[in-house]
């Protein structure tokens, strides 16, 4: 993660918005007595914060870790979750 001094930050906040934004990694702002803050995407805030919701829970965070285990030809396809649940 890059860090910044505040000051330059400060002139140029608008182009370090569409950098987080565009770019989806944080920037760590540091002020001159050394405090440091981070601006994130509101997007990417959003997504941790669901994120931390969903492996708060362990029912949920067991089910995620095997999803993320999983190997790409064992997902199952669109069509096929639709017809399990009788949505197809």
């Amino acid at each position: 993660m890059q860090t910044i001094n505040y000051s330059i930050v400060e002139k140029q906040l608008q182009s370090f918005i569409m950098q987080v934004r565009n770019n989806h990694e944080p920037l760590c702002i540091e002020s001159s007595t050394k405090d440091k803050a981070i601006l994130l995407a509101e997007e990417d805030y959003n997504s941790l914060i669901e994120t931390l919701y969903l492996l708060n829970n362990p029912v949920n965070a067991e089910k995620l870790m095997q999803a993320a285990q999983r190997r790409p030809e064992q997902a199952v396809s669109w069509k096929q979750a639709k017809a399990d649940l009788g949505f197809d």
